[in-house]
């Protein structure tokens, strides 16, 4: 086997030799400051985000104990004609509390007060690079609250997807967020 290199390879590399000398561009840790204080507005909405979470669970367990108490336990679809399967969960759903206002639309006003907060600080977390663990840490959040229904999936894809946002929350010391709320 030879050894010399080829006139072609030699120029080549010789013309690479100035764009490897070029420096590389210097790492921001504007962002990473941006990050964090955004990270902190993260935490004061995933605070809110749980709170309303435990409301809701405990306002659908009222709802399932109002509904068995009733007798009108929870009847799955096809298990009886489709009239008398609506007529049931009808009946059903006049239980249900009025506690939680809705707006026009019939969506909770708290929960559009949270995603209103929500989904811009994530989308504003995201577009920043971040350059240190610290700054990688709020994004490992911000990501696992923007993904959270992957802890309910059990498809390949989204196993994977899960796995590979708990694997760089663990390197960050994060706990994924929808853990976090079942804690």
């Amino acid at each position: 086997m030879s050894s010399t290199l080829s006139r072609r390879a030699m120029v080549a590399a010789a013309a690479a030799l100035p764009a490897a000398a070029e420096p590389l561009p210097a790492l921001s840790l504007d962002n990473d400051a941006k990050l964090l204080r955004l990270g902190a507005e993260l935490d004061a909405v995933i605070v809110e985000r749980q709170t309303q979470m435990t409301i809701d669970l405990r306002t659908h367990a009222a709802w399932m104990a109002a509904c068995d108490a009733a007798g009108l336990p929870k009847i799955e679809r096809g298990s009886l004609p489709d009239e008398e399967w609506r007529a049931h969960n009808k009946k059903r759903f006049a239980l249900y509390p009025d506690d939680d206002p809705v707006d026009e639309h019939g969506c909770s006003i708290a929960w559009e007060r949270i995603h209103g907060k929500m989904w811009p600080t994530v989308d504003a977390i995201m577009k920043l690079n971040a350059t240190t663990i610290a700054g990688l840490s709020v994004q490992a959040k911000a990501v696992s609250l923007s993904f959270s229904e992957l802890w309910d999936n059990e498809t390949d894809w989204e196993d994977h997807h899960r796995r590979f946002i708990e694997a760089v929350c663990a390197f960050t010391g994060v706990t994924p967020v929808p853990l976090a709320v079942q804690s």
